[in-house]
């Protein structure tokens, strides 16, 4: 594997800012850094930082090397083979679109993001707050997603930093689709259990929402 930090500078392309300005295109576009044909298997995953006046800046883990297109582009890439031990304690950051299905009378079921839920499943207690019920059903996921990817998540250590819905258009020659992410981002300390299965899981990602930049754990070994 391999992990890059990607800084894209539109200050001399209109095209470029445009194509970065949209989650969509922003997909198409770093799809053309490792991949010849959007027919391939994606084989990537991002995440975005803030942007610092005209530059935007990914950081990716990829099975394949990128390429650096032209001058817009600065990529720094090494590759990625973390040794990992059962009881190692790391630092993570994620950003994770994480959802669950629900179903009502009158629907069939439905996915939604975790904090809806919670919120719809607790809807007798009306004295919890939108960051309490965040709080509480990103611990629980989270946990639930430890259990079965050879980890265990301090709890105390979990902080939300950031949590947003955006709405999406993806327009094709038929019709144009409506759909909305929701995006939390979080950080804490976890312990290794199992290290290949926990490889496997950073590797494949977390969550759904993976084409928009979410599902990216970033670890670091815990001072």
């Amino acid at each position: 594997m391999y992990f890059s930090r990607i800084i894209a500078d539109y200050s001399c392309s209109e095209h470029l800012k445009k194509d970065l300005s949209n989650p969509y295109s922003t997909h198409k576009v770093l799809w053309k850094l490792f991949s010849e044909s959007f027919e391939q298997k994606r084989n990537f995953l991002y995440r975005r930082e803030l942007p610092i006046k005209e530059f935007a800046c990914f950081y990716v883990l990829s099975s394949t090397p990128p390429l650096n297109p032209n001058k817009d582009w600065s990529i720094e890439t090494k590759t990625f083979q973390p040794i990992l031990i059962p009881n190692q304690i790391l630092h993570f950051k994620l950003r994770v679109n994480a959802v669950r299905r629900y179903k009502s009378d009158l629907h069939k079921p439905l996915r939604i993001d975790i904090v809806d839920h919670f919120l719809l499943k607790n809807h007798n207690h009306s004295d919890i707050s939108r960051e309490l019920a965040t709080h509480q059903a990103t611990v629980q996921w989270m946990s639930e997603q430890a259990e079965k990817n050879g980890f265990e998540i301090f709890e105390k250590t979990i902080k939300i930093e950031n949590y947003s819905k955006t709405k999406l258009i993806q327009k094709n020659i038929k019709k144009s689709n409506h759909i909305t992410l929701s995006e939390i981002d979080l950080s804490g300390i976890i312990r290794i259990s199992s290290p290949d299965l926990f490889l496997k899981r950073l590797y494949d990602g977390f969550g759904h929402g993976r084409s928009f930049g979410c599902g990216l754990m970033m670890i670091k070994k815990n001072p």
